[in-house]
């Protein structure tokens, strides 16, 4: 059986050397990506996810589990998951969980939502096929941190 040899390290220097250009890439590609435009209504160089968290919670913001997992937002009816738009489909298996581990409703307050509500359409087509409109209560953070049913 043939050993398999990695092509890109000859010795050890090189790999240190390759793993250096490796995460120097991946953070210019990173910061190039944030200060990148975008039509459609996105807001690229918003705040952190945390800021929204902070500044628009009715509840107790970052609270954690006893699995060491964060909910984003618990009120007394819900446990609440922020997210982007654009990860949507992120948003409703966390929001599920939280709410199974507290006892709560599940929320989601998608942040950033597109003037296409391209992502919106999508979480609320899931959300019907699946059956969850009752298990899921979804809102819309505007521009102005208001927050209002989607």
């Amino acid at each position: 059986m043939a050993q398999f040899k990695f092509p890109l390290a000859p010795h050890k220097g090189a790999t240190l050397k390759y793993i250096f250009k490796i995460t120097l890439l991946m953070n210019l590609s990173f910061y190039s990506s944030l200060s990148a435009s975008h039509s459609g209504g996105l807001i690229i160089n918003g705040p952190p996810e945390r800021s929204y968290i902070e500044n628009t919670c009715p509840g107790k913001d970052n609270h954690r589990l006893a699995d060491g997992t964060y909910v984003d937002c618990l009120t007394n009816t819900h446990a609440i998951e922020y997210e982007r738009s654009k990860n949507w489909y992120e948003s409703i298996g966390q929001s599920l969980y939280y709410a199974t581990e507290t006892n709560k409703k599940a929320g989601i307050v998608f942040i950033e939502v597109r003037e296409d509500k391209r992502y919106l359409n999508r979480v609320l087509k899931t959300i019907k096929a699946q059956g969850l409109e009752s298990k899921i209560d979804l809102w819309c953070l505007s521009e102005n941190n208001d927050i209002s049913k989607c």
